[in-house]
Formats: structure tokens, sequence, C-alpha cells
């Protein structure tokens, strides 16, 4: 078994057993591919207590125009552009990120982008009429939906641990609330959540253009690797294509060009939308992981890299890495907050994807052999993939009899009906307490 955890000694345990090992870079990566394989299977297979996190969801109540905020469209200079009014005491929130915005004619979008430092936010589609002096005070804002953690497979329970709070909150079906016609515009202390929507975001079709340049830069002389992401409504996309650039003594800083076009064209002119382009950047001298280092405007044409730390970060260990989902999780309260709430949640992880030969999986140290196992069974037949299936299996029950919570099954969907005989809704009271689950 390898003597450190580390990925690259993963694939060195692989090619020992089978006595085989060649130096051809696309040998490698074909077993790389198949122990990213086996990991995710594994991590996927059990909810196991080593990929589980905390974590927590801010429910907000609907908030609604006043004299201390007061929100200005000119959609002759950009109507997906809403401003604040120099009146106004009170700022935009970030946590409006994703919500939905109604128009003071009516008309409503969903909030893509917030800029806190220049209290401005960016809207998903265009308004017809301008909100000014006359109606300034004449809007909302309303969370209709709850975006889950980017990493988050499965919640295995939610809480409401606030003062008065529900306590435990019950998982709904849709098709329990359609039944139980639960009205979106009920408010209260939310007890229930309904599982909605998965949302994606389409990736960008060209890779970076990357140029060395002789800008003074603190990045060390290498092969880097480029790629970058788009940004909406607190949803990231699957990378773009990567490209590879090596810098050399006195061309150390890397320009990035020719990103995919993100602003929104009104009468021929591109004008700002609010969408982020979110660059990664890879040491491959070194095999080192993707990091995130820049988010970059939609007006922005080009972004010179020159440090080695990212833009956004204090320290390399704030650096992220990259792993996007294909989709992301959300669902809906019921009943809609009256004030704002927080949730914590538990849930089941999927991990970073193994990248560079340092990656280490979140898998315990003594047991990456399952990995292994599984892989070398993959690789081999007749006698041989059954010896190493059967210690994949031996090591894998051991895991299971350390990592796993019995309690923890896949959470199993609770719903309720409303009192059909009284015709009512469960009362608060009953609410909290819960109320009983319909097979």
């Amino acid at each position: 078994m390898p003597a450190d955890n580390t990925l690259k000694a993963m694939i060195q345990t692989v090619h020992d057993e089978l006595a085989f090992n060649p130096k051809a870079k696309k040998y490698k990566n074909a077993v790389r591919g198949k122990i990213q394989r086996a990991y995710d299977e594994l991590v996927a297979k059990k909810p196991w207590l080593f990929a589980q996190r905390e974590d927590t969801l801010l429910l907000l109540a609907e908030v609604e125009g006043s004299s201390a905020l007061r929100l200005l469209i000119d959609t002759a200079t950009n109507a997906r552009l809403v401003t604040v009014d120099g009146s106004s005491t009170s700022a935009l929130l970030a946590s409006w990120v994703g919500a939905t915005f109604t128009h003071a004619d009516g008309s409503t979008a969903t909030i893509g982008r917030v800029d806190t430092t220049a209290n401005t936010m960016y809207l998903d589609t265009t308004m017809s009429a301008d909100m000014d002096s006359s109606n300034y005070e004449s809007w909302s804002v309303k969370q209709e939906r709850i975006l889950l953690p980017a990493d988050c497979v499965e919640v295995l329970g939610h809480m409401d641990r606030s003062q008065g709070g529900a306590g435990r909150i019950k998982s709904i079906a849709r098709r329990t609330e359609e039944r139980a016609h639960m009205d979106r515009d009920t408010t209260g202390t939310p007890a229930y959540k309904v599982e909605d929507d998965w949302l994606t975001l389409e990736a960008p079709l060209v890779a970076p253009t990357l140029t060395a340049t002789a800008t003074a830069s603190t990045l060390p002389v290498r092969t880097w690797a480029y790629c970058y992401t788009l940004v909406w409504a607190g949803r990231e996309s699957a990378p773009s294509p990567h490209a590879e650039v090596t810098t050399t003594t006195g061309n150390e800083t890397v320009q990035l060009s020719a990103l995919d076009e993100v602003r929104w064209y009104a009468a021929g002119s591109p004008l700002a939308s609010g969408w982020l382009r979110r660059i990664y950047r890879r040491d491959v001298t070194n095999d080192g992981p993707w990091l995130r280092i820049a988010d970059i405007a939609s007006t922005a044409t080009t972004h010179d890299d020159s440090a080695f730390i990212g833009d956004y970060a204090a320290s390399r260990a704030e650096m992220t890495r990259l792993s996007i989902p294909s989709s992301w999780r959300t669902f809906r309260p019921w009943s809609v907050p009256d004030a704002d709430t927080t949730w914590h949640i538990r849930y089941r992880v999927k991990p970073a994807p193994l990248v560079g030969d340092t990656d280490v999986p979140i898998i315990p140290a003594p047991f990456h052999n399952v990995i292994v196992y599984q892989v070398l069974a993959d690789l081999l037949t007749g006698s041989e993939s059954a010896k190493f299936q059967v210690r994949h299996r031996d090591q894998l029950k051991i895991l299971e009899d350390k990592f796993l919570t019995p309690d923890d099954e896949t959470q199993q969907v609770e719903s309720w009906l409303p009192d059909m005989t009284n015709g009512r809704y469960p009362t608060a009271a009953e609410r909290h307490l819960g109320a009983p689950s319909v097979t």
C-alpha cells in the first residue's frame, strides 16, 4: 500500500500491483480516470461520516421599498441595471442574489448579481419602464427558492435552532405540496421544505487566449494552465476548455483574452450584465490543483494574472479549488418566512476531484486501498480480478463499520395532508410537533 496518501502514490500502487509502470502520459491519465471514478462511486455509496458537512442557509422575508431604500431604473441607459437613489439611507444586500425582483409595474426578474461596493444590482431580464421619483418605493424582493451549497449531494437534516423555531424541518414531496394545496403566499415560521428545480448554467465555449508579458509579476517561471467559468445568480457553470502558457524570466505575467462575451446588447450596443467570468489557474510544472484566482466583470476584455496568490484571497489556503456541480439543487420553505430565518443543515458532500499528484482523498488514509483494490479489480480479469474484489469487499466492510452511522441512511421523505374533515391546515403547534407522514 502507498507510503503516503496522495493521488500519485495511489497511481504508483496500481502500477506496482500490475508489474507495469508506463511512462507515457496517456497511461497515467487512464489510471487517474479510473481512480477518480472509483473514488466518486465510493463517496456516493453511503452517508459516510467523513463526507458530511454542516452549514447555514439564510431564509429571507419579503422586502418592500421604503423611504430608506429607493431604487432607480433608467431604461435608456441600462434596462437591467438597478441603482440606489441618493436619498436612501440603506444599501442593497448580497443575500438578494437569486431572489425575485418585482418592478413598480408588476413585472419580475431574477437578481443575478448585487455589487455591494457600487450599491447596484443586475437583473436577468429587461425592464420595460423606468423607476424614478414617482415610483421608486414601489418595488419588492422575494426569495422564491433557496440554493443549496455547491458540494451538496444530499441533505441529511434541516434544523431551525432559533428561539421559538420549528426545530427539525420536515421534507415535503412536490406531489404532496400540490395535493395539500400549500399556498406559497402563506407566511409564518417555516417548518417544511419542498424540493425545487435543479438549475444549471451553460459552460463557456472557448478556451482563453494566453500571452506571457513583461509586466511586473510575482508568478514563478513555470508552465501554467487556465480555464474559467460563468457566475450568475449564485450559481457557477462548468469550466471552459483550458489553455497553457509557459512564462519566462522577464515575462512572468500571463494575460488572458478572448473570453466568452457575457454582456447583453441593446440596439446593437453592449451593456454591463453583471455576469462574472471566474478564472482558475493550475501549476502544470508541479502538477498542482485548479485554484480560483479572480473574478472578471462582464465589461472586462482582458485580465492580467501577475500574483501567485489570487486577487480575492489573503493566503494560498483561501484559494478555492475547482469543483463545480453539474446542476445546483434548490428548495422552497413553507411557510414563507415573515422574518429573516437561519436554518442549519447537515449534508453529504461531493469532494473536489483528484487532479494533481499531491491531491489527497477525503477518505481516511488507512482505507485508500479500498479505491486501489476497486481499480485493480476493474483492470484485471479472471482469478486476479476476483482476488482484488474480495480485498475491496473486506476493506469496504471495515470502512462501513467505522465510518457509517446507522441512523444516517438515505433520508426518508416525510409529507402531510391537511385535515380535510375540518377543512384546515395544521396549526402552528401541530406543525411544531410534526404532522403524520403520508405514504
